[in-house]
């Protein structure tokens, strides 16, 4: 998709927009969840977690401007077998 947006030479624009594009379809599938589910939807009212969501994507941005591209591959795919590794024997 980020080569499909980099057209003209604007690849310093992809990961923008890939990034604004997924925000919308995250938002779109949560109220599309909130509908469906209304009457057994639970809302999050703690100011703890939304402290929190928001520490860990500025953290994280601040970690993806400052780590070089093979490290953050490295990580990425470290974490995605963890996580699939967890998945699976859990």
């Amino acid at each position: 998709m980020s080569l499909a947006l980099s057209v003209n030479n604007k690849k310093s624009y992809a990961r923008l927009n890939t990034s604004f594009f997924y925000l919308i379809l995250a938002t779109f599938q949560y109220l599309l969840t909130t509908i469906i589910f209304f009457d057994k939807f639970m809302y999050p009212n703690d100011y703890k977690l939304i402290t929190v969501l928001i520490t860990g994507v500025l953290i994280g941005n601040l970690i993806n401007h400052y780590l070089e591209s093979k490290t953050y591959k490295i990580m990425v795919n470290s974490l995605a077998v963890i996580s699939a590794s967890i998945l699976l024997f859990v």
